[in-house]
């Protein structure tokens, strides 16, 4: 599967800077790809509505857009690895 595009919505301001530099190192295919939306405006003159979920201004419910199965799968993943981490530094 190929990325067709990265869309960046309200980066933390001191980060600018470095989006524009690496945006500026970046060859021009893939920096064509990255877009970086200071704004939800911004974001919904690039994005339709009907495909965004309403967290993101859009008009599909938070179960319509997500996999909530691999978003479960992921927060259970993650838990996982947090109890790992805790018991691999309480042992070591």
């Amino acid at each position: 599967m190929k990325i067709a595009a990265v869309h960046v919505i309200n980066p933390v301001r001191i980060m600018w800077p470095m989006y524009s530099l690496l945006m500026k190192l970046l060859k021009k295919k893939l920096r064509d790809r990255i877009h970086v939306h200071y704004s939800l405006e911004d974001f919904h003159r690039h994005i339709e509505l009907s495909i965004l979920p309403a967290s993101y201004g859009g008009k599909l419910k938070e179960a319509e857009a997500f996999d909530l199965e691999l978003v479960n799968k992921i927060m259970n993943d993650n838990l996982e690895y947090k109890r790992s981490s805790v018991l691999h530094s309480v042992l070591y």
